[in-house]
Parts: structure tokens; sequence; C-alpha cells
């Protein structure tokens, strides 16, 4: 979408998350195949962008393929018209156990941190939000925390709780048009993702 910037920073926020988790972060092989000749140097010249984006980086960087060396990597690929691949490699992680260490490791340096917890609604002092009336889901109490800085580290809702403080808040989050679909091992032989990144019906 051009936001060059955006991806930058991703790019980074990847590196970080290799250096500071390097035992949940790795780095996943993505082949992009070639069916038509002209799309190799279109592809290419992309994903080197996105190397270069990326600066020093603890992943390793995108190379071409050859016909051969991608079959070899994703066998069961359709061989009629492949020309080669475009290998490059993104950073796969474990959510789950990346959060949990978080919390730990906010813990240790004297937060508290609770789970199963939902916020009800924002509290206020001299017109800035200062805390929260939030509902522990599994005894049902209230509560009211308060704090002198409030972080809206909510991924996806980010505008549904922007909302819950100014209902006519333009929305920030801009959701990716792109699809990632998860197979059980065995289904394509290979080590690798695969990226696709046309399809026949958009």
């Amino acid at each position: 979408s051009g936001d060059v910037g955006l991806v930058r920073e991703a790019l980074r926020e990847r590196s970080n998350l290799r250096r500071n988790a390097p035992h949940l972060v790795d780095a996943l092989g993505f082949i992009c195949p070639v069916y038509r000749w002209f799309d190799g140097p279109y592809y290419f010249a992309g994903l080197k962008a996105y190397d270069v984006l990326a600066g020093a980086s603890a992943f390793p960087g995108s190379s071409a393929l050859s016909r051969n060396t991608t079959l070899t990597q994703v066998p069961d690929l359709r061989r009629s018209d492949l020309h080669g691949s475009i290998k490059y490699y993104d950073g796969q992680f474990d959510d789950a156990r990346l959060a949990l260490t978080i919390a730990r490791t906010a813990l240790d340096h004297g937060a508290t941190v609770v789970n199963y917890v939902r916020a009800l609604r924002f509290s206020y002092a001299g017109g800035r939000v200062a805390g929260a009336v939030v509902r522990d889901e599994e005894t049902g109490r209230a509560y009211e925390v308060r704090a002198k800085a409030v972080v809206n580290a909510t991924g996806i809702f980010v505008d549904d709780l922007r909302k819950r403080d100014d209902p006519g808040c333009a929305p920030v989050l801009s959701h990716s048009r792109g699809s990632h679909v998860v197979f059980a091992r065995g289904v394509f032989r290979g080590n690798d993702a695969l990226l696709v990144p046309k399809t026949r019906d958009g």
C-alpha cells in the first residue's frame, strides 16, 4: 500500500523479537513461484527492497532459485510453465509463549499482571484517561485500576477501544488484504511456506 515507514518499522521489530527471544522466533522460508518469466525480476526486485528496508537483519536475504531447486524445496508445485522462484525469509513466532514471556518480564520489573480481566470503561482525571474499570471474568467482580499511563495494545481491536474514549474518532487501523492458510504438515512436502501473490479470482 506504499506505507514504507510502517514496513520498515515492522521489519525492525521482527529483528528485535528474534534478538530478544531467539528461543521463540524462527526464520521461515517463503517460496514465491514464477510461472511467467517477467514476474521473476518483478518479484525479486520487490523482495530485495524488503531486504533493504530490513537493514542489518537477523534474517537471511532473498534469493532467486532455479526451477530444479524450487521443485526440490516444494515438490508439489505445478510443474508446467514453472520457471523458478524467489525465496525470502520472514519471522515465525510462538505468540502464546511470547505473551507469557513478556508477562513474566513485566513481573520481574514490578508490574502487576492479570489475566481473564475485561476492560469495561475508562476512568478519567483532568479530562484524560487515567485508568479503567475492569471485571475479573472468573469471579465477576469489578475493580477500578488507576495508572499514570494507559497503553492501547489491543491489536486488531485498537479502534474498538479508542471509540470507547471518543466515539467519533477516525480509525487508525487498515486491515490487510492477504490471507494466511495453514495446512497440516504433510499436505505439502517441504519445510517452506508458499507465497501466492496473485490469484485468478483476486
